[in-house]
């Protein structure tokens, strides 16, 4: 038996597991099935409670007014539509709402989202802004989410989805591709409601992907008006279905109006900080999601999920049989670095958290956090920590310092050891084999706490405790008797 330590992150990009369906009626699951997750495997833990769906299409106005065009599909039994709040996957496309290669794009498209509907979610597909049936323009088809004017579509439409009668306010998106990089884009704004994506095969660098070893590819430049650009408007709004209602096709009609000016093609960008003449943009910087990594990081992620998986393990073992017996729910750690160390402090004061590391981070005074952080924990809840912690940090060059010397100045109320390895910044050691340095003070702080190791003890505890004697590290401790 052992302690189980939690890690929390930056990352913060939850995962959706697609459901498949499996042999048995609507409404019925096998007893006997047993409980299966594996890759393209997922069985025993849903039943398929609809038999059907019914498809409605209309338009979401976003914050400047411009409307684009949704397909919703809702599950139904016998005909009659679920009148239980339900979950929402939706996919916010550039490749037309309606179809994808003859059939509907929530059925074909990859990721096959309408084979959730039996097991009790919403779908819904979007069509960008400036293509197919949406109103407005749109910069580069299908790379257009980036440009500002687009840029809080995919929050707006998420809130929208969370706030309908018929929505339970979980929204998940999916897709492939360009709609897997739409995805990427929704994380950038995180909308509250958005709890899971599923991006697949999407670049995080647009620029290698279009200058395949700095040759760029053939493509025109498609200004306003060209020949060229006109064709391809010509061919998408050929193929647009209308939204419902009467005057559906009067309001298909001005949408496509309004795509005359669209920018089919930013052109010839040969470098990564060349300017787009066709855009006036620094098009690779623009659309990369790895510009908007720090957003991207902190997608969503808090401390709670950490306490989240605290209740997971001591959930029925039937979830986890194989963990049984190997894992001891009555010692454990939480620790992070960076952003996951404030999700640590948040998770810290869960009373099952025997100790805690925290690890280039610190706690910020109210209202000072970064918006990247999305973490509630302040300096005024540090009062709430209970448990013996570390604090390591990389010294006056990490970002982190200031905080992480504070707290310990403020903890006076539990054992704590601070350690500096001056210079050695805010990524400190992670980088080196094995995490170099600041992974073995991390093992030893857990080898003492979770399993009272008698050595590993004499690296923070004594008048001369390893630490305290080397060089590489100054050392301050409280309430170490």
């Amino acid at each position: 038996m052992f302690g189980r330590l939690f890690v929390a992150s930056c990352i913060g990009v939850s995962a959706l597991a697609l459901l498949t369906g499996c042999e048995t009626s609507p409404g019925q699951v096998d007893a006997n099935t047993a409980q299966r997750s594996a890759p393209n495997v997922y069985e025993g833990y849903s039943k398929q409670t609809y038999d059907g769906y019914e498809r409605s299409s209309f338009y979401v106005p976003v914050r400047d007014g411009t409307r684009l065009a949704v397909d919703l599909f809702r599950p139904t039994l016998n005909g009659e539509l679920a009148d239980e709040k339900l979950p929402v996957i939706w996919m916010h496309t550039p490749y037309n709402r309606r179809s994808y290669r003859g059939e509907p794009a929530a059925k074909a498209y990859p990721g096959y989202a309408l084979e959730l509907l039996p097991y009790g979610y919403n779908v819904a597909v979007v069509d960008f802004r400036g293509v197919y049936a949406s109103f407005g323009t749109n910069i580069a088809y299908n790379r257009g989410e980036w440009v500002d004017e687009a840029k809080w579509d995919a929050y707006d439409i998420t809130e929208w989805l969370a706030d309908q009668p018929w929505s339970n306010g979980n929204i998940g998106m999916w897709g492939c591709s360009a709609t897997g990089g739409s995805q990427m884009q929704a994380l950038t704004t995180n909308p509250p409601s958005l709890k899971a994506v599923v991006p697949m095969s999407a670049e995080l660098d647009v620029w290698p992907f279009a200058m395949s070893g700095g040759i760029p590819r053939d493509v025109a430049v498609t200004t306003p008006g060209t020949t060229a650009s006109q064709a391809m408007i010509a061919r998408r709004d050929a193929m647009a279905v209308p939204v419902d209602g009467p005057d559906a096709e009067a309001l298909l009609e001005q949408a496509k109006a309004e795509h005359k000016d669209n920018i089919e093609s930013v052109g010839l960008v040969y470098f990564r900080d060349s300017i787009s003449e066709a855009t006036g943009l620094e098009w690779w910087k623009v659309s990369s999601p790895h510009t908007y990594i720090d957003e991207l990081n902190a997608a969503r992620t808090t401390g709670s999920q950490m306490v989240e998986a605290i209740d997971w393990l001591e959930a029925s073992p039937d979830l986890h049989a194989g963990l049984l017996e190997k894992i001891d729910t009555d010692r454990l750690a939480v620790m992070g670095q960076s952003c996951g160390g404030l999700m640590t402090l948040e998770a810290s004061i869960d009373p099952r958290v025997d100790t805690i590391g925290v690890v280039n981070s610190g706690a910020f005074n109210p209202g000072n956090a970064p918006r990247m952080s999305l973490s509630t924990f302040t300096k005024d809840d540090l009062k709430d920590v209970h448990t013996p912690a570390l604090y390591i940090d990389g010294g006056t060059n990490d970002t982190a310092f200031e905080n992480s010397n504070d707290d310990f100045e403020r903890l006076n109320h539990i054992p704590v050891f601070y350690g500096v390895m001056e210079g050695a910044g805010h990524i400190a050691t992670h980088r080196h084999k094995n995490g170099g340095r600041f992974a073995e003070v991390i093992t030893a702080w857990l080898e003492w706490q979770l399993k009272s190791d008698k050595t590993a003890e004499a690296w923070f505890a004594g008048e001369d405790c390893g630490l305290c004697e080397d060089p590489a590290w100054i050392v301050q401790r409280k309430q170490f008797d």
